[in-house]
């Protein structure tokens, strides 16, 4: 599996600001100036920033606070920051999670927060409290055999919120309900597959066609998962264009662009439900990014 750790968040209530975490496990706050230009505000280490990786970085829906994983040789943290005036970050509290592998984080607004164990094979749900605090409430094994990984959610669906996971090892994607206390359940049809992809490992949940997307980075395809008649299903399968090994998603309207990790550049992708026509959008160093988030 081709994966880094670089991750990029976006808030505009004390800024814009641009958040971006790194291999060496410091956060970084950037002030966005008028005409795009970044200007670095702080620099804050999670975990023990020897050898702790930054991953997932997620703004909460008011902008106050940032919630990054992190992982290592021996723990996982999730780490929660408080943003403060003109993009500084400050640590706020830090959950240590000894024998997991949290790379992925997906935050559920009124429920709570989704981590992904990729070590245990668990999704295990945290509540939020007075933004800082995550207490476990629910803990539930994967579906796949192989090590859980990706997160995404969506609090709109016919059926209530939803948490979507993709797969390092395999090609599936699974999806539960999750309730109000944080507890999953099973939906009909999942895990899903595609037999023409491969890796699942960077999932985004489509709001706009309400599907759930899936980076393939082995076989540079995107897999498209949503409402099939037994439940959950696949819905189709599209090729990308210059984004070499596909990792991180983000959507403006119906466009979707795609960071690739082996470079050479970004792609945009004209979204349909269960298909996408993509086709290169910039050229960007080889630089092993997985992060991209719009303003």
């Amino acid at each position: 599996m081709v994966r880094w750790p670089n991750k990029i968040a976006a808030t505009q209530a004390n800024g814009p600001c641009v958040f971006h975490t790194d291999a060496s496990g410091q956060v970084e706050s950037f002030k966005v100036a008028a005409d795009g230009a970044l200007t670095q505000v702080s620099s804050v280490t999670v975990a023990d920033g020897s050898s702790t990786y930054g991953g997932d970085t997620h703004v909460s829906a008011d902008g106050k606070f940032l919630y990054v994983a992190a992982w290592g040789s021996h723990l996982s943290t999730i780490n929660v920051l408080t943003v403060g005036s003109s993009c500084a970050l400050t640590l706020a509290s830090t959950l240590t999670a000894n024998g997991a592998g949290y790379f992925s984080i997906a935050l559920l607004d009124g429920v709570g927060l989704e981590a992904v164990d990729s070590i245990g094979n668990f999704i295990n749900i945290y509540h939020i409290s007075h933004g800082t605090n995550l207490t476990l409430v629910s803990s539930t094994p994967a579906q796949v055999l192989f090590s859980a990984d990706g997160a995404a959610a969506t609090l709109r669906s016919p059926i209530g919120p939803l948490v979507f996971n993709g797969v390092a090892g395999g090609t599936e994607t699974e999806v539960h309900t999750v309730n109000a206390k944080g507890m999953l359940g099973n939906v009909p049809g999942s895990p899903a597959s595609d037999p023409d992809g491969s890796d699942s490992v960077y999932v985004f949940y489509d709001a706009l066609y309400g599907q759930l997307i899936g980076a393939e980075q082995f076989s540079n395809s995107l897999g498209f998962y949503g409402k099939v008649v037994s439940g959950y299903g696949l819905l189709g399968h599209s090729p990308v264009a210059s984004a070499k090994f596909p990792a991180a998603m983000t959507e403006v309207g119906s466009e979707l662009y795609i960071l690739g990790q082996g470079g050479p550049g970004l792609d945009a992708c004209m979204l349909a439900l269960g298909s996408a026509t993509c086709s290169p959008a910039a050229s960007v160093p080889d630089s092993a990014a997985d992060g991209i988030g719009v303003l």
